[in-house]
């Protein structure tokens, strides 16, 4: 059920990315601004590889899974520590921070529990 969860989530996660980021292309004309929507597209990306490579057995969520929680737990420090006045103040990054990192966490406990799975253990 765990695991399920975890690919719903990281499937929205992509899927919300997509679509704002597409969104956003649609309204801005400065180039700097279409590049902050182009990195929001990357993630979505990501995100939804993660959810795939989360669904397949072997070793392909090792990597995908741990690229995603270590960006996005950097991204939410960064919100919390540096962007709060950019996103409406410490009351919009503070929660949205730890969500983020949150998120982050879960999808590298879930690395390290896949990157365990089929080790010979010796006591």
């Amino acid at each position: 059920m765990s695991a399920l969860l975890f690919q719903i989530v990281w499937l929205l996660v992509g899927v919300l990315a997509l679509r704002e980021s597409l969104a956003g292309m649609e309204k801005v004309s400065l180039a700097s601004a279409r590049n902050s929507y182009r990195v929001v597209f990357a993630f979505g990306i990501l995100a939804l590889a993660t959810s795939a490579t989360h669904s397949v057995r072997g070793r392909a969520f090792c990597f995908v899974g741990g690229v995603t929680g270590a960006v996005l737990g950097l991204y939410g420090l960064a919100l919390i520590l540096l962007g709060h006045e950019d996103v409406g103040g410490l009351k919009v990054a503070l929660p949205f921070g730890a969500a983020a990192i949150a998120l982050a966490l879960w999808t590298l406990t879930r690395v390290r529990v896949r990157a365990r799975e089929g080790q010979v253990r010796v006591a």
